[in-house]
């Protein structure tokens, strides 16, 4: 039987009506296509709430490293970073400490008067990477640092809802180095409040489609992306060479003048 042998109910009433021949659907074809629309738009919607609710509650379960290292690698743009990273120095955790991103205008007096340890502890072993604007600079400015300090192992502190895109990107320029991870959360930035503060919830959400958005670009180019059961140490066998630049990553940004939380 043809199309025109089918009868489907009249959208008015009760009646029985055929396609019509101008090839325009009926009422109720269009509104079985709209349903289905709003069908996947709600899939959409559920799949991202799931895949964002598992980011944030894996990056809330990342602990904090006890365990020593050649470098320390603090990425500013929170609060609290750069006070971990001086805290783990000078308990000697490491022997050199790079801080990456620091904006061109904040000078190293600045800086120093963060520290509270001996002068010359900060004078031999605290360097101010300046070259970043984002997360893929850092990745290559930690880099380059840690081959020119033949360093194999670094503490990365940075905020926990960061630190997946971060250790990854890291892994990804660096090569052969065991990365150990260092948290800090912020009152209004933890991964574990994303639900509970619109704050936390713009930075977490946003974070979640970057990590996904380089998760599917390592996917595609047949790299393995270390999965998000996430362990506070990966150590990687294999080198792997720096990737181009990005656009610009305001929320990573150095910001050591932090800003307030909104």
């Amino acid at each position: 039987m043809d199309a025109h042998d089918v009868f489907l109910l009249s959208p008015k009433g009760s009646g029985l009506t055929r396609p019509s021949s101008s090839g325009h659907l009926p009422l109720i074809l269009r509104g079985r296509k709209r349903w289905r629309l709003l069908d996947l738009i709600l899939v959409l919607l559920l799949g991202w709430g799931a895949g964002m609710g598992f980011f944030a509650a894996s990056a809330a379960r990342i602990q904090q490293t006890s365990d020593s290292a050649d470098a320390i690698i603090v990425l500013t743009g929170g609060a609290d970073r750069i006070e971990a990273g001086f805290d783990l120095l000078k308990s000697g955790r490491a022997r050199t400490l790079m801080i990456s991103g620091v904006h061109p205008d904040v000078r190293d007096s600045e800086v120093k008067a963060r520290w509270t340890g001996p002068p010359s502890d900060y004078e031999c072993c605290v360097r101010l990477g300046r070259s970043a604007r984002d997360t893929f600079g850092n990745a290559n400015e930690v880099a380059a640092f840690l081959r020119a300090e033949n360093a194999r192992s670094a503490i990365v502190v940075t905020a926990d809802y960061h630190l997946p895109r971060a250790l990854l990107l890291i892994e990804r320029a660096a090569g052969d180095l065991e990365l150990k991870a260092f948290p800090v959360r912020a009152a209004r930035a933890r991964a574990a409040q994303w639900w509970s503060d619109a704050g936390a919830f713009r930075r977490v959400s946003l974070e979640f489609l970057k990590y996904c958005a380089i998760a599917t670009r390592e996917w595609v180019s047949r790299r393995p992306v270390w999965p998000l059961a996430l362990s506070a140490t990966k150590d990687r066998n294999r080198r792997t060479e720096p990737g181009p630049p990005a656009p610009d990553d305001p929320d990573n940004r150095w910001s050591l003048r932090e800003r307030p939380a909104p």
